[in-house]
């Protein structure tokens, strides 16, 4: 990715209030676009072989077994950066640690209200976008 093309960005959330949330928040960043959503890690796997997007960000929560198995699966075959939101709750669970040892990039605390979802958009724009636009 060069210039100032957008990153791409594929949501995984089982909430379509929640997928909905993020596509309005991305919308107001200058850097990150929404190439697709899914509302789960099965359906996000086409989504992301179809859009081939630059980033994901997932909630497991609601799959978390799937989420699990599709963060190995990309660390595999195809290294991208993911992203995980999760509610505070479940922040320190034991999906959470495992998602960083299978290769998340970081976790944050995914808003109770999707209204709230502004800051964490843009707090994750920053941070996709420093990993697509890294020079290795």
């Amino acid at each position: 990715m060069y210039g100032m093309e957008k990153a791409t960005v594929i949501i995984i959330d089982g909430s379509p209030v929640f997928r909905t949330g993020f596509r309005d928040a991305f919308e107001q960043c200058a850097r990150v676009r929404v190439a697709d959503t899914a509302r789960d890690p099965e359906a996000g796997l086409m989504r992301i072989e179809k859009r081939q997007p630059d980033a994901v960000v997932m909630d497991p929560s609601a799959f978390p077994e799937q989420a699990l198995a599709l963060l190995k699966h990309l660390k595999k075959t195809n290294p991208l950066p993911v992203f995980i939101m999760m509610p505070e709750p479940d922040i320190a669970g034991r999906t959470a640690m495992r998602a960083l040892e299978h290769g998340a990039r970081s976790i944050a605390i995914k808003p109770a209200d999707a209204a709230d979802l502004d800051a964490l958009a843009a707090d994750l724009e920053k941070k996709i976008w420093a990993v697509t636009h890294s020079s290795l």
